[in-house]
């Protein structure tokens, strides 16, 4: 008796705990699936830094505005042989400065060089204007194509939130049709019991039973693939979804459809951002055989051990560190310069045609999308009216599926009918419940095809989050 009790009470405990982690899981949102995924999406990340990427392009580009200013110092010890005569550096080598010398000798003492360049880019004829305008319009591109994604990500995790919120409407379905297939059971097998009903009918009802239940682990195996794809959309570790019911039983009217935008579309915004980024390309590529005109200045100081009577006398040299890196002579230059190489008009007159061409090709890229779009759109108008009106009708055949089913029943266990009308009922009263729930959620699913015509994302999340 005791063992009894203690079977019993631990199976009610276990029973506790299951349902108590259930009641405990918190129900997903569709706006929470959102903002989850919009924070683990690597793709949206990886679009996030190339944004941030080509913004700082812009600063950089910017720098070619400044002059160059560059410093030099160097300070040497060796000797100062010098010798008449032509030579040809490739960047090899030392030089030494001097009268030449009857003979070599070994005298050496410290020297020094100190420089300071000025390098200033005045007037480009737009090349640096055109260059800072690339980067810009490289940002925009960057950062539509970051909108982009983000608007794809969205139409894509709200469709996977649909299609496993519509099978697990299913399961609930489900649930209830084998509830109702072992009430049928216990029915027939007390009416067989008491010889009624032929014991056939017992198996009969074993049969459905088990086909319900069937039915039932089919659709949670589908949910069970559903939610495993929605976990990767949302970078969560397979969790068990429990989706908001109201798409079921809240349904949006035909004043509430949006108006076509495809100008703000975010595809449609990432075309025309690559045009004008190519249109920059070719600015670009005009000025590059364009000329340069540069201030320059530069200031020189030398120091060395050497006197400047050396080549008289050998021994006006020191060979004191100090005085070899002191400046003892000292030149500057100022001036202007123009630099222009006349070649390169005939280098880029094949680059510009080239580039005008993949501006066309982009451009007819962008009418395409247009067209499909636009299509899309429309499309998508006609199938809000149509599974309304579907919904419209599984709400009647509801009402007359349950009615049915009532009837059979009772009329079973008055005798009027056999188990066959009475499973056809029960099964019939299934498919219309999930046909209500399914095609609830598909209008939701018809005004998210909508969007992805048009592109205004930002209504149907005001329309979820009312």
């Amino acid at each position: 008796m005791d063992i009894r009790k203690n079977i019993i009470l631990s199976v009610f405990m276990l029973v506790s705990a299951f349902s108590y982690a259930e009641n405990k899981l918190e129900r997903l949102t569709l706006q929470q699936a959102l903002q989850t995924g919009l924070a683990n999406y690597e793709t949206i990340k990886s679009k996030n830094y190339l944004a941030e990427s080509a913004k700082e392009n812009i600063t950089n580009s910017k720098t070619a505005l400044l002059p160059d200013l560059k410093f030099s110092a160097q300070q040497v010890y060796g000797t100062a042989n010098s010798l008449i005569g032509p030579q040809y550096g490739f960047g090899e080598g030392m030089t030494s400065t001097g009268m030449p010398q009857e003979s070599q000798n070994r005298d050496a003492a410290f020297g020094a060089l100190y420089l300071l360049n000025f390098n200033w880019n005045i007037f480009s004829f737009g090349q640096i204007s055109n260059n800072i305008n690339l980067a810009k319009s490289e940002y925009k591109l960057r950062q539509s194509e970051l909108n982009q994604e983000i608007f794809n990500y969205q139409i894509k995790v709200a469709g996977a939130y649909f299609n496993l919120l519509a099978v697990q409407q299913v399961v609930e379905v489900q649930k209830k049709n084998v509830e109702r297939a072992e009430i049928l059971l216990k029915t027939v097998s007390a009416l067989t019991g008491s010889g009624l009903k032929p014991a056939v009918e017992l198996s009969m009802s074993e049969a459905e039973l088990a086909k319900a239940r069937i039915s039932l682990l089919r659709a949670k195996d589908k949910e069970k693939e559903l939610s495993s794809n929605l976990n990767v959309l949302i970078g969560t570790d397979n969790s068990t979804f429990y989706l908001d019911n109201k798409f079921t039983v809240e349904i949006p009217d035909n004043s509430q459809i949006f108006e076509n935008s495809q100008d703000v579309h975010p595809s449609l915004l990432q075309k025309q951002n690559l045009i004008d980024l190519s249109i920059r390309k070719t600015k670009v590529s005009n000025t590059e055989g364009l000329p340069k005109v540069n201030i320059i200045g530069s200031l020189a100081g030398r120091g060395s051990g050497f006197g400047y009577n050396y080549m008289s006398d050998n021994n006006a040299i020191s060979q004191n560190y100090h005085d070899g890196i002191k400046i003892s002579r000292s030149n500057y230059l100022v001036g202007i310069g123009i630099n222009w190489n006349f070649t390169s008009f005939i280098r880029n007159r094949s680059k510009v045609a080239s580039q005008r061409s993949v501006t066309k090709a982009i451009e007819m890229e962008k009418q395409l999308l247009n067209n499909e779009l636009n299509s899309l759109s429309m499309y998508a108008d006609e199938k809000i009216t149509l599974t309304e009106n579907q919904h419209t009708e599984s709400l009647k055949q509801l009402e007359a599926a349950i009615e049915s089913y009532n009837q059979y029943l009772t009329m079973y266990k008055s005798g009027l009918a056999d188990i066959s009308d009475v499973a056809g009922a029960m099964y019939a009263l299934a498919s219309a419940e999930s046909e209500e729930k399914v095609i609830s959620i598909n209008i939701w699913q018809s005004y998210l095809l909508k969007i992805a015509g048009n592109g205004d994302v930002e209504s149907f999340l005001s329309l979820i989050n009312k």
